[in-house]
């Protein structure tokens, strides 16, 4: 048998051994995946690095504020800062974090 075709076959198995294998772990990670979300497993609570104090003085909010005002306050920052626009990525993600961070509050029953 001419080396090539040695070669050839050693190649030709070993892919077959290599795709098997990655089709197997992908199949046994999609079932683990499943399973997770079977059992009701959550996530993690997301931890929010801004505090209520610097996300109100992000959407320029001063005293205490309706979930309007704020929703208002948070639509007029992140569209000004839309980067189609010529607006900051970096200022839309702090507003739309402020945003986040005052909900996350509100739904824990506390004020703004």
């Amino acid at each position: 048998m001419p080396l090539y075709k040695a070669l050839f076959m050693i190649v030709r198995i070993g892919g077959n051994t290599i795709f098997r294998s990655l089709a197997s772990a992908y199949k046994e990670a999609l079932n683990r995946a499943n399973q997770t979300a079977a059992a009701g497993v959550q996530q993690a609570p997301k931890l929010s690095l801004m505090t209520v104090s610097e996300a109100k003085k992000i959407l320029g909010l001063e005293g205490p504020a309706t979930s309007e005002e704020i929703y208002k306050q948070y639509q007029t920052l992140f569209e000004a800062n839309d980067p189609a626009k010529g607006g900051s990525p970096y200022l839309r993600s702090k507003v739309e974090g402020a945003k986040e961070t005052i909900e996350d509050q509100l739904r824990k029953g506390g004020s703004v």
